[in-house]
């Protein structure tokens, strides 16, 4: 398994090592580091690490409020913007985690146009890291929003996303390959991951399956958080913000009924008390136990979901849902058609529990991923009215009229 870290301790490690050379970034404005005053071979890995983190800081954010979005977890907020999300009726007046996600994708961006300058472009592990992160920021933008922007540019529908998704991560595998350390070659298969993701998102099915072949059903990638009080809405894991220092995370019944029963892919307590809302019932995860628990970006076994769903071979499928079943002790099933795909995309939903994952399931498949409260339902907290037919979030108001190209 390989573990790419990604904590400030490394942004300093870099910055003391670029600052013992006599020109790093030597500016004559102090206040303002120019584009010509930059260097991709010195400047580079800090550059790159800083682009990373950026990203990393946002995936937590989005991840959560995908899994308020698709009823993966209850919000046990007091907020306006979280009970929209749980109902999936939303004001993008209320919209949360766009800038950080925006931000996370112009800082790659960024990055991008300076170190596909240097002179070893192609094989560069830190330009393949900040691809692997321009890529998975694409495809979380186009798997949540209903349509999307970069770097203040013109609006972009959810294919154009996926594209540019699909762009940045043939890159990163490429460059990661070409590097072929142990760093790059992980990279590369991450990519591979996102890029089989990305396609099955659009409908190109043939691709995605070709995206993921070959990759080892026990790799994985991880995002590492850190518990650094000064700094946890950067680096800390927000699934634990939202557990232990704001109780708005509720583990909902059907999660409960599976970790009752001994499935281990969903872990929660009975606090005894309520949640933030003085509502709910505080049941809190148990998956991510600390600020600096990590998070699980790509996977060998997210591979192979993608390439069974891909194939589209109901048999193989029937296989490999009795194989997920067995592994956390249920029993096989004999299921055709909607209903063997409703089993495929739950035992999807319980092995990447609150992974940023089901979203994309939900886009793609409807009413058909369950477990998600059906439109015109009662929503668990009922004061606030049914639950709404949102299949996406809208971009926030604070994009749409700041931005000249939605206006």
């Amino acid at each position: 398994m390989m573990n790419y870290r990604n904590r400030v301790g490394v942004l300093i490690a870099a910055a003391t090592i670029a600052s013992a050379c006599d020109d790093f970034v030597t500016v004559s404005n102090p206040n303002i580091v120019e584009g010509g005053g930059i260097d991709p071979a010195t400047d580079g890995p800090l550059i790159a690490w800083s682009a990373f983190q950026d990203f990393a800081s946002s995936y937590g954010i989005i991840a959560l409020n995908t899994a308020f979005f698709t009823t993966e977890a209850y919000t046990g907020d007091s907020s306006q913007g979280r009970s929209e999300l749980g109902r999936r009726e939303l004001d993008p007046a209320n919209v949360g985690g766009w800038g950080n996600l925006a931000r996370g994708l112009a800082s790659s961006e960024n990055a991008i146009d300076i170190l596909k300058a240097a002179p070893d472009a192609d094989r560069n592990v830190h330009h393949a890291r900040v691809n692997l992160s321009a890529g998975y920021a694409y495809l979380m933008m186009a798997e949540t929003f209903c349509e999307g922007t970069a770097r203040g540019g013109p609006r972009l529908t959810t294919i154009e996303m996926l594209d540019l998704a699909v762009a940045r991560f043939t890159t990163a595998r490429d460059v990661g390959n070409a590097e072929n350390s142990t760093a790059g070659r992980s990279i590369a298969t991450a990519a591979a991951i996102g890029l089989g993701r990305a396609h099955l998102q659009a409908g190109r099915n043939a691709l995605a399956l070709q995206a993921v072949q070959g990759i080892s059903p026990t790799f994985e990638f991880l995002l590492y958080t850190a518990d650094d009080p000064a700094q946890r809405e950067r680096l800390g894991n927000n699934f634990w913000q939202a557990t232990a220092d704001r109780a708005a995370l509720v583990v909902p019944p059907a999660y409960r009924e599976r970790a009752d029963a001994g499935d281990v892919r969903v872990r929660y307590v009975d606090t005894g008390v309520r949640a933030y809302d003085g509502f709910l019932q505080m049941y809190a995860q148990r998956k991510y136990p600390s600020w600096a628990a990590s998070y699980r970006l790509a996977s060998g076994l997210l591979a192979q979901y993608i390439a069974i769903e891909a194939a589209g071979d109901p048999a193989a499928m029937l296989v490999f849902v009795s194989q997920r079943r067995a592994a956390n002790g249920l029993t096989p099933v004999a299921l055709t058609g909607d209903a063997l795909l409703s089993e495929f995309l739950w035992q999807k939903s319980l092995d990447f529990w609150l992974e940023g994952v089901r979203m994309g399931d939900f886009r793609r498949h409807g009413t058909k991923v369950p477990n998600v409260i059906p439109t015109g339902s009662a929503f668990y907290k009922p004061a606030a009215g049914p639950v709404g037919d949102d299949v996406c979030i809208p971009l926030p108001l604070t994009e749409t009229t700041t931005n000249p190209h939605f206006r």
